[in-house]
């Protein structure tokens, strides 16, 4: 009894543990990925404000 006991107790123990490393690395690549999105907005702003100032400039 106290054997199964303890077995349970190290299932859920390693359940817990590999959910919180599934979250941390969840975590992570959503960070890279907003990341890549704020680069490529900014980048995005930069060249329409090129465009922009480049057409008052020859208009």
């Amino acid at each position: 009894m106290l054997t199964g006991a303890a077995i349970s107790l190290a299932r859920v123990r390693s359940r817990r543990a590999a959910a919180r490393a599934l979250l941390h690395s969840r975590e992570a690549r959503l960070a890279h990925t907003q990341f890549h999105i704020h680069e490529s907005v900014h980048s995005y702003i930069d060249s329409y404000s090129d465009v922009i100032n480049t057409r008052l400039a020859t208009a």
